[in-house]
């Protein structure tokens, strides 16, 4: 939670300016800020569940650079969290597949002692 105490508010559409590193994605302009509503839609929707902390001041949307701050951590630990799961519990896909080898395994050796 955002405590206006401690941080200093920022408004949705001047955050983007806060996270420049954003935009170190191969392929994107380096030079070109996020957009106000990906900001927008990291407060009102989320990302991969994890949603950017705000508060209503002065009937304006506000951020904080530590909200943002705490939001990639929180994005980066989810993303950590699904790493972990996947090695645990295999994707279904590789269950069938692994299935299907050993049900073939089976029949050509069926088949090769005529069985």
């Amino acid at each position: 939670m955002i405590d206006l105490e401690r941080e200093q508010p920022v408004t949705l559409a001047a955050a983007p300016q806060l996270v420049p590193a954003i935009n170190a994605v191969p392929g994107m302009d380096a030079r070109k800020p996020l957009h106000p509503r990906t900001i927008y839609n990291w407060a009102s929707k989320g990302k991969r569940g994890v949603v950017l902390e705000t508060v209503p001041l002065g009937g304006v949307l506000v951020t904080s650079r530590e909200a943002l701050q705490r939001f990639f951590a929180r994005l980066s630990s989810a993303r950590e969290q699904r790493f972990i799961e996947r090695e645990r519990d295999p994707g279904r896909r590789v269950v069938r597949r692994r299935e299907a080898s050993h049900r073939a395994a089976r029949e050509r050796l069926a088949a090769e002692h005529g069985i």
